[in-house]
């Protein structure tokens, strides 16, 4: 398998089928800041793929830390045509897809039109892109609501709504009053970690110009706008699936993570699938949860068996504001894609597992963080500030007991990182 970190996946897909996007300048930092965190995705006999390679040192270290890990080879792209296998692509014209199978972060049409240039197609993934995009996208879930709601799992996106113009955004505010009384979030079709919100706390008539321009450029492009009422969120949590080739879904894990103010990603507990759960239990009927689990697993079997590879599903648990009473909202985002969960749960599985279960309980948990930094110099102080307070401890097996380590590389000019500490 090879990785590729291209976080930019669902801004490029709100410019529809144009092959020639360009993302903002912090996007393409973060795509080039953290281009190895697939490192933590893959193992022996992968590769991570990256436009530059990473700083002298910084690979082997980690092999010299971990030399029990077995991590995936670092790929430049004019080494791509050299993995391929040496046939007649007009007899065998899935060979390259075969010999080299991608998980980048996101499949868009400026990623296959990259590929290409590098010498690489992807005809399996271009034909599942429709059904990859649709389920991706935050207005079109309406379908996976219904199918909840048929088997008796309640779905908070009742709630939602689906807004193609200013005056149905306007008409709600008036006629759900009351369900929107603390507030309203607007989403885009294609939104992640906060990028395509708009939060607005409180509700209020009239709305002010800015958001009504915000709202206009989207819905005159044709595009579609989710709203949704303010929850009372108590946690985030995700299921973690994956699709085989051949249409069979397995769930991998659970994800505990936590975000910032604005919905962007913030940070991941590392702990096992049981600690998480336990964690769970002390807010909701556990059962709850397993029920979602088991119903979406049939339904990714049942509609998306073509689809493939991972897939997360962010759910959430929040605070009735009625009853007082804690409810799960099981369908908040479908995300086709490697998500930062998935990055933490093989982080737990690889890095911590075998020796942590028996300190889970003894000391604060382990965190997994992806944080930016306003400049490169504020970063640098706080990695070296982490270095310092926080020394790498590892036990006799050579796995990390406590400390600070970053996971990809800390260079003069970076200015997002990811790392793991306790």
């Amino acid at each position: 398998m090879i990785y590729l970190f291209n976080p930019d996946t669902e801004m490029a897909l709100r410019e529809g089928e144009s092959s020639f996007y360009i993302a903002p300048a912090p996007v393409r930092q973060m795509a080039r800041d953290l281009a190895l965190l697939p490192l933590w995705l893959g193992g022996e006999g992968d590769g991570v793929l990256v436009e530059e390679l990473p700083p002298s040192g910084f690979m082997e270290q980690l092999h010299s830390l971990f030399p029990w890990l077995k991590l995936p080879a670092v790929l430049l792209p004019q080494q791509l045509r050299t993995l391929r296998p040496s046939v007649d692509e007009a007899s065998c014209p899935l060979s390259d897809y075969n010999t080299l199978p991608f998980t980048p972060w996101g499949w868009n049409p400026t990623l296959f039109a990259k590929l290409r240039h590098w010498g690489v197609s992807c005809p399996k993934e271009e034909a599942a892109a429709p059904l990859r995009y649709a389920l991706g996208n935050k207005t079109n879930l309406e379908h996976l609501d219904r199918e909840l709601m048929d088997r008796g799992l309640r779905s908070a996106r009742q709630r939602h709504f689906t807004i193609h113009n200013m005056n149905e955004a306007e008409e709600l505010l008036v006629h759900e009053t009351r369900l929107f009384s603390q507030g309203f979030l607007l989403k885009e079709g294609y939104s992640s970690s906060g990028r395509g919100h708009r939060w607005c706390r409180p509700a209020s008539l009239p709305l002010s110009s800015e958001l009504c321009q915000w709202i206009m450029r989207r819905t005159e492009r044709g595009e579609t706008i989710d709203m949704e009422p303010l929850y009372d969120k108590v946690a985030d949590l995700a299921l973690l699936f994956y699709l085989s080739p051949g249409g069979r879904a397995c769930f991998t894990g659970y994800s505990l993570f936590e975000t910032t103010a604005e919905g962007a990603y913030r940070s991941n507990l590392l702990a096992s699938d049981k600690t998480i759960l336990h964690h769970l239990a002390q807010l909701i009927d556990p059962t709850l949860i397993e029920e979602a689990k088991q119903t979406h697993l049939h339904l990714l079997e049942e509609q998306y068996p073509t689809l493939g590879g991972p897939v997360g599903i962010d759910m959430m648990i929040y605070r009735e504001a009625d009853s007082g009473t804690l409810a799960l909202h099981p369908d908040v985002e479908v995300n086709p894609r490697p998500t930062m969960g998935l990055v933490a749960r093989r982080l737990y599985d690889r890095l911590l597992a075998p020796h942590a279960p028996s300190r889970e309980g003894t000391q604060s948990p382990w965190r997994f963080i992806v944080e930016g930094s306003a400049s490169s110099t504020q970063l640098q102080q706080r990695h070296a500030n982490d270095q310092r307070q926080h020394p790498l401890r590892c036990d006799a097996h050579g796995r990390p007991v406590s400390g600070y380590l970053p996971l990809t590389p800390i260079q003069s000019d970076t200015r997002f990182r990811a790392y793991i500490i306790r």
